[in-house]
């Protein structure tokens, strides 16, 4: 199998993959988006090289976008973290967005679970006191795009009820103390 860019590369430098006469697929790699590609596919033994095939025109997708989301609020409510992102849009040399893909993982880990969303949003459990890491990035028909990374602490039973995360968690002791410092403020200015 021989396969070029129509107008851009040579036919004669052009990549080949070699596949065993029992196998009738390959996979083609690294090919450019938008572009236009040739293929030719030739049956070879001993002998020689057989005759073209009729050649193939391929046209390969737009990329996805090189912007990752940018994640703008994450929220810690009991064993849940709520996500939230803003949507990402493409430019004209761009595939359109078809959804949002979500990885969630331990810290550390290489393996999580993937979650496909065409929200802009999502609800995670929180399992353990483990950190963990949520990676956001927009899907398309051209493949993935770039990802936004953000770092999530476990599930505790020292925080509270309900917290905004950017950054770095209060604790709940610190919650608690809040609300009598805002009376004892208050008070001072009777």
């Amino acid at each position: 199998v021989k396969y070029w860019r129509q107008n851009e590369d040579s036919e004669g430098g052009a990549p080949r993959v070699v596949v065993s006469g029992k196998i009738n697929h390959t996979r083609l790699e690294s090919l450019k988006p938008s572009s236009v590609y040739i293929i030719e596919i030739r049956g070879f033994n001993s002998a020689g090289y057989g005759p073209p095939s009729k050649h193939i025109k391929i046209h390969t997708k737009k990329p996805p976008p090189d912007r990752p989301p940018k994640i703008t609020v994450t929220k810690l409510k009991g064993q849940f973290v709520n996500v939230t992102w803003e949507h990402v849009e493409p430019l004209s040399n761009e595939s359109i967005i078809e959804g949002y893909r979500v990885l969630y993982k331990q810290k550390g880990m290489s393996t999580g679970t993937l979650y496909t969303t065409n929200k802009r949003y999502i609800e995670l459990p929180l399992h353990t006191d483990v950190e963990y890491v949520v990676e956001v990035r927009a899907h398309t028909e051209g493949g993935d795009g770039a990802v936004a990374q953000i770092s999530v602490p476990g599930n505790s039973p020292t925080r509270g009820r309900s917290q905004n995360y950017s950054g770095a968690i209060m604790s709940s002791l610190s919650l608690d103390v809040l609300p009598m410092l805002l009376l004892a403020l208050l008070l001072l200015n009777l």
